[in-house]
Formats: C-alpha cells, sequence, structure tokens
C-alpha cells in the first residue's frame, strides 16, 4: 500500500522523483496500483502523461551519455554488444528508419532528429566506415595517382 502523502503528491513531482532514479521505468511498474488516483485521473491519463516523461527523460540522459562517449572517442558509432548505449543508439537509428518509412508508430522527432544531427550522429551505421575508407583510397590515388589497391 502507497502511503497517502505519496498519492496525493503532484504528479509532475512524481514523474521528476521516478525520470532522476536509475530503473525508473521498473521502479514505476512495481508501484502498487493504488499509487494512481483513479479518481482524479483516468489511469490512462496517468499512463500516457508518466510514460511520455519517463521516456524523455531517459532518451534525453542516453543523449547525454552519448554526448560523452562522442567527447572521449570522437564518433557516436557505439557498440551494440554488452552495451545500453549502443542499444540505444541502434533503436534510434531503427526510429528514424521508421520515420523515413512513414510509419506514425515511430518515437522520433524533429527535435530528437535535430539533437542527434548536432553532434554528429551518423543514421547508417556503414557510413562512418564507408567515409573512412573512401577518404584512405583518395589518399592512395593521391599518393600513387591510381585506385588499383593492391
Amino acid at each position: 500500500m502507497v502511503s497517502k502523502k505519496c498519492r496525493s503528491q503532484d504528479i509532475g513531482d512524481v514523474v521528476e522523483f521516478i525520470s532522476r532514479n536509475e530503473g525508473a521505468r521498473n521502479a514505476l511498474l512495481e508501484l502498487s496500483v493504488d499509487f494512481f488516483d483513479y479518481e482524479r485521473y483516468p489511469v490512462t491519463v496517468w499512463q500516457r502523461y508518466m510514460c511520455s516523461n519517463l521516456d524523455e527523460a531517459a532518451w534525453e540522459e542516453r543523449l547525454r551519455e552519448l554526448k560523452e562517449f562522442d567527447r572521449q572517442h570522437h564518433h557516436c558509432n557505439v557498440s551494440t554488444k554488452g552495451s545500453p548505449l549502443g542499444r540505444w543508439v541502434k533503436e534510434q537509428r531503427a526510429s528514424f528508419k521508421k520515420l523515413q518509412d512513414g510509419k506514425s508508430s515511430s518515437p522520433m522527432t524533429p527535435d530528437r532528429i535535430a539533437a542527434l544531427n548536432e553532434i554528429g550522429f551518423s543514421w547508417n551505421v556503414f557510413e562512418p566506415a564507408w567515409e573512412e575508407r573512401l577518404r584512405e583510397l583518395k589518399e592512395f590515388e593521391r599518393q600513387h595517382h591510381h585506385c588499383s589497391v593492391p
């Protein structure tokens, strides 16, 4: 049972509290159904409001992590093997593709696209490797005056 203090707490405070704590989504799911004030807010309103704010807070936190990764490694291509940040990066590319394909279920927004573009995010996982190989080929051609790489 959740205390009356928690029940009467403003939804903004709840969202802020949960979004600032790791495992926020799991913590929210584990709370008693009594947490929701059915009389003041229908569950669907609570769920939509809280989930959208938690999603946004979680997205912003991952973006901060990606910026830090970029600062340290000078690129945004995080390995997906055993890396929550890498899985998030992969999800962003998939969401962007859904948006390009006209699927309304994509959580990608113009603001998110702009934020990722601002840090030099590559929407195609193969693009950075392609660009690097092209740069190497141009350098080879400059030195050897041909592109027939042995």
